[in-house]
C-alpha cells in the first residue's frame, strides 16, 4: 500500500500555498534468515541439527575442527561414503574445511557419492610376521619372526643355516630390534642386534658372536604378504674355536687352515657388508 505524504508549504512572500507532489517511499525487500525448512541453492547445504561437528576426516573418531549451528549455510564440495556406509559431506565455510555427517544437513541438490576408506596402518593390524630370509646377518638361509608391539618398533628373531658355496656349514641365531621409519605400506626400516654363528670345519667348530646393522625397505600388502630387501653390516665381537669332547680327549686339537666365509684371518676378526631379502606373511 502506498503511503501518501502531503507537505504544505506556506510561502510568506507570495501568500500562496503550494501543494507538493506526492512522494512514494522506498520499500526495501525483507531478507528472511535461512531456516531449517528452506531449500539452499545448488552446491550448498543448510545445517538442520542444533549442532553439527566438523571433522578433519569422514570419521566420528577424527579430530573435531569446529561446530556448526542450525540455519548456517555451507558449501558442499562432495559427498563421500565411509567404510561403515555412512554418508558425509565435505564442506567449506570461509577458511573452514572438513567433513560433516550428511544427516546433519539438507542438501541443495543431489551430489554424486564417492567411496572413502579409513586409513589403516597394516603393521598395527598385523603385528606378528613370519618370513623366509636369505643373506644378511645369517650368512645363508633361515626363518625370521618379528613382533611389533608398537607401530614403528618391535623385536626380531632369526634362525638358519650358514651356507658356504653349496654346502651347509653351520647354524646362525640372531636377536635384534627393528624400527619402521614410516607408517605407510612401503617403508624404510632399520634393524640392529646380535648374531651367534657356528661354523663346522673338520673336527673344529668356529663360534663367532657378532653385531649387525641392517638398512632396508619393506612393502606390505593388504593381504598380509610382504617383501623386504636390505643391506647388512656385520662385525665380529668375539671369536673362539671349540672341539667335540671325544676328539679333544683323544688329543685331536688341530686347527683347520681356514673357516671359509667366516674365516677370521690373522687378526681374529671379520666384518662384512652383505645383501639380504625376505618374503613373508603378517598375521
Amino acid at each position: 500500500m502506498r503511503i501518501l505524504e502531503i507537505v504544505l508549504i506556506a510561502v510568506a512572500v507570495s501568500g500562496t500555498v503550494v501543494v507538493a507532489d506526492e512522494v512514494a517511499p522506498t520499500v526495501m525487500p525483507a531478507i528472511a534468515p535461512a531456516g531449517k525448512d528452506s531449500l539452499p541453492p545448488p552446491g550448498r547445504a543448510i545445517v538442520v541439527n542444533e549442532q553439527a561437528i566438523v571433522h578433519d576426516k569422514p570419521d566420528v573418531l577424527a579430530n573435531a575442527q569446529r561446530l556448526l549451528y542450525a540455519g548456517e549455510i555451507v558449501n558442499v564440495v562432495e559427498v563421500v561414503r565411509d567404510g561403515d556406509q555412512a554418508l558425509w559431506a565435505r564442506i567449506s565455510m570461509g577458511n573452514a574445511r572438513g567433513y560433516v555427517r550428511l544427516a546433519d544437513l539438507r542438501m541443495g541438490e543431489t551430489a554424486g557419492v564417492k567411496e572413502w576408506k579409513r586409513p589403516v596402518v597394516l603393521r598395527d593390524e598385523r603385528p606378528l610376521a613370519f618370513s623366509l630370509k636369505a643373506g644378511g646377518e645369517m650368512f645363508g638361509y633361515g626363518m625370521n619372526i618379528h613382533y611389533l608391539p608398537f607401530s614403528r618398533l618391535g623385536m626380531s628373531f632369526s634362525v638358519g643355516s650358514i651356507v658356504d658355496g653349496t654346502e651347509m656349514k653351520g647354524t646362525a641365531l640372531s636377536l635384534g630390534a627393528v624400527s619402521y621409519l614410516a607408517l605407510h605400506d612401503f617403508s624404510p626400516f632399520v634393524e640392529t642386534g646380535f648374531t651367534r654363528l657356528s661354523y663346522h670345519q673338520q673336527q673344529a667348530i668356529l663360534r663367532v658372536e657378532s653385531f649387525y646393522l641392517s638398512l632396508g625397505v619393506e612393502w606390505i600388502f593388504s593381504s598380509g604378504l610382504f617383501l623386504n630387501a636390505m643391506v647388512t653390516y656385520s662385525r665380529s665381537a668375539d671369536v673362539e674355536i671349540s672341539y667335540d669332547y671325544d676328539k679333544a680327549v683323544a688329543g685331536n686339537l688341530q686347527v683347520p687352515p681356514n673357516f671359509g666365509v667366516l674365516d677370521p684371518g690373522d687378526d681374529a676378526t671379520f666384518q662384512f657388508v652383505l645383501p639380504g631379502v625376505a618374503l613373508g606373511y603378517a598375521f
